[in-house]
């Protein structure tokens, strides 16, 4: 087994500790089948009652996949991202799907692969250290790990939004965009740990640190600007809205960053991701995955995604060679591409 994860069990709680502190828990296809066959193996054993996932780093819960070794296969035209998205979409299903509770600390960063194994967990925690975003479009990649299902769900066109620029959500934009269900401070999580030991209800346990806690959330920056993001979102197709980011101005610091994010990603990441979200809406969970696999794997035929990926964390030159260079040039048969199978 990999030290990348760990799993403990005490009392009637099973515990799993992501392990890997110098790659941000980066998720592997290891990882993600040890994952899966531990949650299958308590799902029947009557002993446990509920779940922690945890990391056993401060700095983060989960980055994400470990996309340099999906660069390496992509580039090799080998199996490996091919096995490995079939694996982490398993996992995060198996999660969404799961009848015991799970109790996820998402402290510190989750991002991509990190969200997908938070999102569809029965509890979900965050601390005032929480950095959440699916910064996909910046690699040539989609929001995936069943983005086409909870950004749906979020209020007004936010989900749009988020899937475009990824912006950073902290501790209260995720309660608002309902990416998190509570707020503990990262001082009372042991506590949180140790009635979780002791066979307290989860949903009990978080409602009593919630309540008599000291510490709160930091303040929001995504419910104040709504106004101004369902505007900056309400275009009959991609084009329109970017022609209308590229005319918006503001001072905000957050929202300048998260729209220079979008004009510096993929064009056609910004219309396939248009597309994506467009077509997830009312969509069950299940058909979404099965949508989000056959797009991974039509991204990683897509000279974009290496690109990407490349230029942000091989080489580091920040300069990624998009092809199609402009979104105008991106075609409906590109887009749909990415959608067959």
């Amino acid at each position: 087994m990999s030290q990348d994860v760990l799993f403990d069990e005490q009392g009637t709680l099973g515990i799993i500790s992501l392990n890997a502190p110098k790659t941000l828990n980066s998720l592997t296809k290891d990882v993600c089948l040890e994952m899966a066959s531990r949650l299958e193996r308590w799902a029947h054993d009557d002993k446990i009652q509920c779940i922690l996932l945890e990391s056993t780093s401060e700095r983060a819960l989960c980055a994400g996949g470990d996309v340099v070794s999906l660069y390496k296969s992509i580039k090799a035209q080998a199996q490996d991202h091919i096995d490995f998205f079939k694996c982490e979409y398993a996992l995060d299903l198996m999660i969404h799907e799961y009848q015991k509770p799970i109790v996820v600390l998402a402290h510190g960063i989750v991002m991509g692969g990190g969200i997908g194994i938070t999102v569809g967990a029965s509890h979900r925690v965050v601390t005032e250290t929480t950095l959440m975003a699916m910064p996909e479009i910046t690699i040539g990649f989609f929001p995936d790990v069943g983005g086409s299902y909870f950004l749906n769900r979020m209020p007004n066109r936010l989900g749009r939004f988020l899937g475009l620029t990824g912006a950073r959500m902290n501790a209260s934009d995720a309660l608002y965009a309902n990416m998190a269900d509570h707020f503990v401070p990262s001082s009372a999580l042991k506590e949180l740990k140790d009635a979780l030991i002791s066979g307290v209800d989860p949903g009990r346990a978080l409602d009593r640190l919630s309540k008599n806690s000291l510490g709160a959330p930091p303040p929001a920056r995504i419910e104040p600007m709504m106004p101004t993001i369902d505007k900056l979102m309400d275009g009959q197709n991609i084009l329109q809205i970017k022609e209308g980011i590229e005319r918006f101005e503001t001072d905000d610091k957050w929202l300048q960053q998260s729209l220079a994010t979008f004009l510096s990603g993929s064009p056609t990441s910004m219309a396939v991701i248009f597309e994506q979200i467009e077509r997830g809406k009312g969509m069950a969970l299940a058909d979404v995955f099965a949508m989000e696999k056959k797009m991974a794997l039509n991204f990683g035929k897509n000279c974009d995604m290496p690109e990407g990926i490349r230029a942000l964390l091989i080489d580091k030159d920040k300069n990624p060679l998009w092809n199609p260079k402009n979104l105008e040039d991106v075609s409906p048969e590109l887009i749909e591409s990415h959608f067959s199978s």
